[in-house]
């Protein structure tokens, strides 16, 4: 994954991890509508949430943690 996220990256991220895309809003503290607007493209994905989800990318052991 590159600098950006993009919804490229963010399938391939949920692809990944098995994840749905309402799980991932679940776990990051948004609505699955919200998530779903950067699958679409409606909207680009902020780079707190990107580099949120590089983290959890490279260590998804952080993904359990975080949901304490």
């Amino acid at each position: 994954m590159g600098e950006v996220m993009n919804a490229m990256d963010l399938q391939k991220f949920l692809t990944k991890h098995k994840m749905e895309y309402s799980q991932l809003a679940d776990l990051i503290g948004l609505t699955p509508a919200a998530v779903n607007h950067w699958l679409t493209g409606a909207r680009s994905i902020a780079k707190p949430y990107g580099r949120l989800l590089r983290l959890f990318d490279r260590h998804p052991q952080l993904m359990s943690e975080f949901r304490q």
